[in-house]
């Protein structure tokens, strides 16, 4: 249980329950592991928001 949370900050009032978790996970592609590296509380996304935050958390790993 929780509210929407996309990492922005926002923490305004009148924010929306959840009903979704969107869990962005890395996996070893020659080892047996996988671990969460981030996750957030939404209400479905568009595919350009879903973009950008996969395309963010590469730029994190990576770093």
């Amino acid at each position: 249980h929780g509210y929407i949370d996309i990492g922005t900050g926002d923490s305004n009032d009148s924010i929306s329950p959840a009903t979704e978790a969107l869990v962005l996970m890395a996996v070893a592609i020659n080892g047996n592991w996988k671990i969460p590296i981030e996750y957030f509380m939404i209400n479905g996304l568009l595919g350009e928001e879903r973009a950008s935050l996969i395309k963010t958390a590469l730029i994190k790993v990576h770093k």
